[in-house]
């Protein structure tokens, strides 16, 4: 596009540029706040669960929870954490009252602010409709990193808040100084981990107003401010433990970055992948380069800048450390990247720029609407994350002891069914560390690990992850536990010895809960009567799930297609529901109705869809669309690495190829039916499809 053409553009778009920061900024924040608001919460989270648990324990019992109450470990005494004991009782009480919804409605409005505030950092004294449009692109990347923290409820929220609004204070509002000290009470009592960085930004502000005022000659309405900002260390010690708070960033264990994904060391990554969106490390890498770009320009005049360069190095060295501090990372840095905007002259918004900040809103659409669309479908909570099928079924039977369950599930596993049942740990450090956490995953994941740990402790269920091939069953069968019970997330087994009724009524001896959709089919009787024993004491989704591939298996579609109904009425939106509703429409004859839900099911699953599309094409070929049975095929067969090649599939595979066109690769897959062919069952139909197509 010529300068020429750009200068037309800009002088026809004038009239309207005025109101581009003003309509762009406007919209940016109300998809934010629409985000937030249709994110569900997600109960796999377990350190949501163990606040809930600590709330509820300080409201029941009037003392701070020690995760160490509800573990079997026999450990010398130690001091959970408390930083954090306002942030639980916020969370139970909200909780008791307004249920999942009201938490949403809390997590939205935490990060609603701390975007509000970030903002006003970003735009120093300027209103929205001046912002430049470098000024709107960090806004966007702000309002855009926020948002892929909007999955989870943490403390975290409450430190994000509390950056945005004390960079503000102490960079523009000197009059609200006062309120500093009220507000170092409220952080350290919401999440006082983080007093670091709240003592970062206040001595970043205090050195530079102490230099300014030393070099002013002392002035007397210059040392308030200081006073104020000076006022915040000892409110910090208002707080449960008073100065040993000073201690708890330095007590995590070390190699907890082995185990916590967001613990890990920071790595840049230099490729973006546009195709679905403007993703996180785009935003992430626009704003280094603003950073960078406004380090050079406030280096020239560093003293009028020094906080906000102190608070970019702090920033950094923070994200350094691990990947969960790219939030904090980000705000301490827009004050650096705020100044060094600064200098830019309110450059009116032309149509080049207004394209550009369209194009940006639009690559954020693209990204986030599915994940609304994702939250809408499990509103308000998403459970399907819990264990909740065992858990109730440890509740129904009255089991109590010693529970050996994944320390990822046990804050859930506590706020249920403490203080009957105890757990190994759950994810809090400290008081747990990381040689606990060791003991539990070699437990259940080897032999050896298992046998040491039920000398050790000798529990009285286990719970290994239903996804865990390195689980010892047999070993765990040797030890004298039986599998009873599963759900999408766990599989219970039960000590004989300590619950011998209960592990004698409900063993599963012919389904294999790790792999309950495989069964011998000489055993499908057995199996559908161990499924049924569980399913009268908890009405599961993942019993009937189960049962209804037995059924198929069976050919028995009537009793396939009343569970069926009823998963759809209980769990319409899980890919294995949808899945299973095609199957019995696909093998009922009803290809129509079976594409839907194949469809929506490939749409929602995460990880191999491959399954699903292959069924997919062989109802598409049965509705004669040949085009999409083809592309189906395509993106799920790939002769040439095909562990359980179908006859069937391979033949309309070649039909569908001849139907669009491309019979080469038509002769190719009858070549291979032909191998597969071994019982001469396609012999006669394959001759005839070479024959039409040589007459053609």
């Amino acid at each position: 596009m010529s300068v020429s053409v750009i200068k037309e553009l800009d002088i026809r778009f004038a009239p309207y540029g005025r109101h581009v920061a003003y309509s762009y900024g406007w919209a940016l924040f109300l998809g934010f706040i629409v985000f937030l608001a249709t994110q569900s919460i997600q109960y796999i989270d377990t350190d949501l669960w163990y606040h809930l648990h600590g709330g509820r324990h300080l409201f029941e019992q009037g003392n701070f929870y020690n995760p160490i109450s509800d573990s079997y470990l026999v450990t010398e005494s130690r001091s959970g954490p408390i930083y954090f004991w306002g942030f639980q009782a916020l969370v139970y009480l909200i909780w008791s009252y307004a249920g999942e919804f009201g938490l949403v409605v809390l997590k939205a409005a935490g990060l609603s602010l701390a975007g509000f505030f970030a903002v006003r950092v970003v735009l120093q004294n300027r209103l929205l409709s001046d912002a430049t449009f470098l000024q709107l692109i960090v806004i966007t990347a702000v309002i855009g990193i926020l948002a892929s923290r909007g999955f989870n409820l943490r403390p975290h929220i409450a430190s994000y808040i509390m950056i945005g609004v004390f960079t503000y204070i102490l960079g523009n509002r000197e009059k609200l100084y006062p309120l500093l000290p009220i507000l170092t009470v409220l952080w350290v009592n919401l999440h006082g981990v983080e007093y670091i960085v709240g003592a970062l930004i206040c001595g970043a502000f205090f050195l530079q107003r102490l230099i300014n005022w030393l070099e002013t000659d002392r002035p007397a309405d210059g040392f308030m401010p200081l006073l104020w900002i000076a006022s915040c260390a000892p409110a910090m010690l208002i707080n449960p433990v008073g100065y040993q708070l000073i201690a708890a960033p330095f007590m995590h264990s070390p190699d907890l970055h082995r185990f916590i994904a967001e613990l890990k060391p920071f790595e840049l990554k230099l490729i973006v992948d546009l195709q679905e969106g403007l993703p996180v490390n785009a935003l992430l890498l626009s704003l280094l380069g603003l950073a960078a770009y406004s380090a050079l320009v406030c280096l020239g005049q560093y003293r009028k800048h020094l906080a906000a360069l102190i608070l970019a190095v702090g920033g950094l060295i923070l994200l350094m450390r691990a990947q969960r501090f790219l939030w904090e990372w980000m705000l301490l840095t827009l004050p650096l990247i705020s100044a060094g905007l600064g200098y830019q002259k309110n450059i009116k918004h032309g149509a080049l720029s207004t394209a550009v900040l369209t194009l940006t809103l639009f690559g954020l659409a693209l990204t986030y609407v599915p994940v609304i669309q994702q939250g809408l479908r499990h509103y308000p909570f998403d459970a399907n994350s819990l264990p909740l099928g065992t858990t109730e079924f440890i509740q129904v039977n009255g089991i109590t002891g010693r529970y050996a369950i994944e320390p990822s599930f046990a804050g859930y596993v506590e706020f249920m069914l403490s203080p009957d049942v105890k757990v190994h740990m759950d994810m809090q450090f400290p008081p747990f560390n990381s040689e606990d956490i060791h003991e539990i995953s070699w437990a259940l994941r080897s032999d050896a690990g298992l046998r040491s740990y039920v000398e050790r402790y000798e529990p009285d269920m286990l719970g290994p992850q239903k996804d865990m091939d390195s689980f010892p069953s047999s070993t765990a069968k040797e030890l004298g536990y039986a599998p009873v019970f599963f759900d999408r997330q766990v599989i219970l087994y039960l000590h004989r010895e300590s619950f011998p009724e209960v592990a004698s009524e409900y063993e599963l001896t012919v389904v294999n809960p790790f792999a309950p959709k495989t069964f011998r089919v000489d055993k499908i009787d057995q199996a559908i009567l161990e499924l049924n024993r569980m399913q009268q004491v908890i009405d599961s989704p993942e019993v009937k799930q189960t049962l209804i591939d037995l059924f198929l298996a069976q050919g028995d579609l009537i009793q396939a297609r009343i569970l069926r109904n009823e998963l759809l009425l209980e769990d319409p939106h899980h890919p294995s529901t949808l899945l299973l509703s095609a199957r019995v429409d696909h093998m009922s004859g009803n290809c129509e109705n079976a594409l839907e839900s194949y469809e929506k099911a490939i749409s929602l699953t995460q990880g191999d869809a491959t399954p699903i599309r292959r069924f997919a094409a062989e109802c598409y070929f049965v509705v004669k669309d040949i085009s999409a049975a083809y592309e189906q095929f395509s993106q799920s067969l790939n002769p040439y690495a095909d562990p359980n090649p179908s006859k069937l599939q391979y033949y309309q595979f070649a039909l569908s190829a001849i139907g669009v066109g491309d019979e080469v690769y038509a002769h190719r897959l009858l070549t291979m039916l032909e191998d597969l062919d071994t019982d001469g069952e396609f012999t006669d139909r394959i001759s005839d499809v070479r024959s039409a197509i040589a007459v053609e």
